[in-house]
């Protein structure tokens, strides 16, 4: 069963925990957990699946996922 991944339109919806993807161009290039959001500055930060490391996601960069 495929988990399905609904596009994020506005950051205030994230929540700590929340398991999101970041896509550009329709390649998949991030997957990984919520960890801060700055909704003002259009700016989510997360703790990649795949590395364990932090990453800084611009809303406006990609096209932004959750499950």
């Amino acid at each position: 069963m495929t988990e399905e991944y609904v596009p994020i339109e506005n950051l205030e919806w994230l929540r700590i925990g929340d398991v999101i993807e970041a896509h550009r161009d329709g390649v998949l290039h991030h997957r990984g957990t919520v960890e801060e959001t700055d909704p003002r500055a259009g700016a989510v930060w997360i703790r990649e699946t795949s590395t364990g490391q932090p990453k800084m996601l611009i809303l406006g960069d990609f096209d932004l996922r959750c499950r």
